[in-house]
């Protein structure tokens, strides 16, 4: 019995690491355009840790702020609705497909068929030091031109299991 359930263990962790590869694949696939500008990009003379928020207007006239953290070679990103520097207390937005760290600080246009099609420009840049990183609650010290200070980053449960929520506020 116990060899069968190290079979089915086994398994499980096989279908999963291919299913790992299959995502990450994927998700190449359609972030091609940030993939072939970071490879331009020489990294070695920025400030780390890079944080940047990209003002993003989508065609079609959508705007929204992407809200970017360096975090192990790529930037992680939250999709922020308002502008950051209203005085809301808490701002909801989701987790983003993260981006490679060398196209942080592009800045231009985005073709229509790649992923994010649209106007990018930074709206903010610098870089931040984390207090408190947990999977539901992230904390930093953000030293940018615009946003100085400690910020947070909590996810909210809630029923839909796509729908990623998440608040962002000055603590």
């Amino acid at each position: 019995m116990t060899e069968s359930n190290d079979l089915e263990d086994k398994l499980d962790e096989a279908i999963k690491g291919v299913e790992k590869v299959k995502k990450e694949k994927e998700s190449a696939k359609r972030l091609r355009f940030y993939v072939e500008f970071a490879k331009t990009q020489d990294i070695t003379e920025w400030k780390r840790p890079v944080y940047v928020i990209h003002e993003h207007e989508l065609f079609g006239g959508r705007l929204h702020w992407d809200l970017r953290f360096e975090d192990d070679g790529k930037m992680e990103t939250w999709r922020i609705y308002k502008l950051p520097t209203l005085p809301a207390k808490k701002l909801a937005h989701k987790k983003a497909e993260s981006i490679p760290l060398g196209a942080a600080l592009f800045e231009g246009e985005i073709p229509l068929d790649e992923y994010g099609g649209g106007k990018l420009k930074i709206w903010d840049r610098g870089t931040f030091e984390i207090v408190e990183k947990r999977e539901t609650k992230f904390v930093v010290n953000i030293k940018g031109k615009e946003l100085n200070g400690k910020y947070r980053l909590v996810s909210v449960p809630n029923d839909v299991p796509r729908l990623d929520k998440w608040f962002f506020s000055k603590t």
